[in-house]
């Protein structure tokens, strides 16, 4: 016999909607379906699911291009972009820098983060 997953209502700590498409089908309820940028703030707890099956899940909505995971105690941001060949490209980025977020076309100063 199998168990049926329970249904989890989950949202970022910020994300941005460019255009808004169709919901994705899923167990899992997103209230945002048309996100482009997430950005998270992971904590101890919740950094291993932000990072993995959270990020696959965003992965399935039609919309979203980019996502940012930024540490708490660092000048640190893990930055994922998706590409023009739907592939996903990660960099780290860190100190006193910016960053340039692709998806919305505005770079972001890591000082003021």
């Amino acid at each position: 016999m199998l168990a049926q997953r329970q249904r989890r209502l989950f949202t970022p700590e910020e994300y941005l909607a460019i255009e808004e498409k169709s919901s994705t089908k899923s167990e899992y309820i997103v209230p945002f379906t048309g996100a482009t940028l997430v950005v998270e703030i992971p904590s101890p707890t919740t950094e291993l699911y932000d990072r993995g099956e959270k990020f696959l899940l965003y992965k399935g909505l039609p919309s979203f291009r980019e996502y940012l995971l930024v540490s708490q105690d660092q000048k640190k941001i893990e930055h994922h972009v998706k590409s023009s060949q739907n592939s996903w490209r990660s960099d780290i980025v860190e100190g006193d820098t910016t960053l340039k977020l692709e998806s919305i076309g505005h770079e972001l100063d890591l000082e003021e983060v």
